[in-house]
């Protein structure tokens, strides 16, 4: 699975149309979808996450904590050109996402951490 931030002239993200204060970055799969996730997460969300981290045991930590994350920074989701936006859409569509669109959201929540908040442990 390999996925690309999108980036305009001279390495500025390109604008995606979210309407929101915060900046954001995107990141497109092979099959032209493109997650857009925020840059805030507050110290309350940080603090939430490792408690997530402590309690959940192997695969069930990956699983909650990708959700979690992904409820807290996901601002839209284009998949197959529709468009999902909104914290209720948008955790809907990730629960019903494919196998192949998980590892995306993953593999893209972990670029995203590992950028953004290097002191967490991606899921």
């Amino acid at each position: 699975m390999t996925f690309r931030r999108k980036r305009g002239r001279g390495g500025d993200p390109i604008p995606t149309g979210h309407d929101g204060a915060a900046p954001h970055t995107d990141y497109a799969d092979d099959e032209a979808g493109v997650l857009t996730l925020r840059w805030a997460l507050p110290a309350r969300s940080r603090m939430l996450y490792e408690r997530i981290r402590s309690a959940a045991p192997g695969d069930e930590l990956r699983d909650r904590g990708a959700e979690f994350l992904f409820r807290r920074l996901a601002v839209r989701w284009e998949i197959g050109g529709a468009v999902v936006r909104g914290r209720t859409a948008l955790i809907e569509r990730y629960r019903t996402a494919t196998a192949a669109q998980r590892a995306f959201v993953l593999a893209a929540l972990r670029a995203h951490a590992a950028e953004h908040y290097p002191e967490l442990d991606a899921p």
